[in-house]
């Protein structure tokens, strides 16, 4: 696979027991509790410390768009991404995002797979095996890197730009519960796992020559883009996070990033309560009402219209 110049040959085995002592403080940041487990359930676990970045939306809804589940050594792969809480209320009737909760009950049901992998492994002679991780800013890493920064992500945009233009849901029924995503080059199959979703739109780029405004996503630059399309942001009312529609074959739907969901923020109008979600985006001297009916269809969240 290109890029993959770093590829480690350490295997990865999950045999060892789950004890939340090994564990440190900052692990618990991003955790759901389990009552009947008397522990907390990590959502992107690793079971050595690390730090998490965490960010807060200065908004005045309290949207939050948190980090976490990204960092440090993978000699336990449990989970798929990041999880966090907001203050933000469902502007409907208080109930919490029903995407989340199939969310939450999906990351619930892999800490408790157990499984094993090697980089570079051969299912069959013809077949190479490789894993990665895409953490919350976007950054693409070799799943079992012990760091996981921007020291140690993949760079090299031409690779970027191969990898994400192939990147679309794991059907292989091959580690499709741990890695729900998969980007295929020819007899090599580079399985994905997320702190969220795979796509990531990292900037707002406006196009003059074309007259309208791209996101880009993947720190690929102007390689990889999409049409931005201001009256479908969308934010989810428990977590905080900021979305935008993406196509289908990804799950239809791409995070903002921290960095640029604080720039947005500024953006938004909230007609029907501080405390609600808001109904309303500025952008460029116009006034969008918000349409967010096409979160509801969502793969990602096991959701269909």
């Amino acid at each position: 696979m290109i890029g993959t110049d770093e590829m480690s040959s350490t295997g990865m085995d999950i045999t060892e027991s789950f004890r939340p002592e090994d564990l440190s403080k900052t692990d618990f940041f991003d955790f759901v509790t389990a009552p009947d487990m008397d522990i907390g359930i990590g959502v992107g676990v690793s079971l050595h410390p690390h730090n998490h970045s965490h960010e807060r939306i200065p908004t005045a809804a309290n949207i939050s768009h948190d980090g976490g589940g990204g960092g440090g050594s993978s000699t336990d792969v449990r989970g798929n991404g990041g999880n966090s809480n907001s203050n933000l209320n469902n502007s409907n009737n208080g109930c919490s995002d029903p995407t989340l909760q199939s969310y939450e009950t999906r990351n619930l049901i892999n800490v408790c797979r157990h499984f094993s992998y090697e980089q570079g492994q051969r299912p069959t002679p013809n077949v190479r095996e490789y894993f990665y991780y895409i953490d919350h800013e976007g950054m693409l890493f070799l799943d079992d890197a012990k760091i996981k920064n921007f020291t140690s992500c993949l760079k090299e945009k031409k690779f970027l730009k191969f990898f994400f233009n192939r990147v679309k849901l794991n059907n292989t029924k091959r580690y499709d519960t741990e890695f729900p995503y998969i980007s295929p080059c020819g007899r090599e199959l580079n399985y994905i796992r997320c702190d969220d979703v795979p796509i990531v739109y990292t900037e707002v780029k406006q196009n003059c020559e074309e007259g309208k405004d791209e996101l880009l996503y993947a720190h690929a630059g102007d390689l990889l883009k999409v049409d931005f399309q201001p009256e479908k942001i969308y934010i989810n009312p428990t977590t905080g996070r900021v979305y935008h529609p993406a196509w289908q074959k990804v799950g239809d739907i791409g995070l903002i990033r921290s960095k640029l969901a604080i720039e947005l923020s500024k953006n938004f109008e909230f007609n029907n309560g501080e405390q609600m979600s808001p109904t309303h985006f500025n952008w460029r001297g116009k006034c969008y009402p918000l349409k967010n009916d096409w979160i509801l269809g969502i793969k990602k969240y096991g959701i269909y219209a």
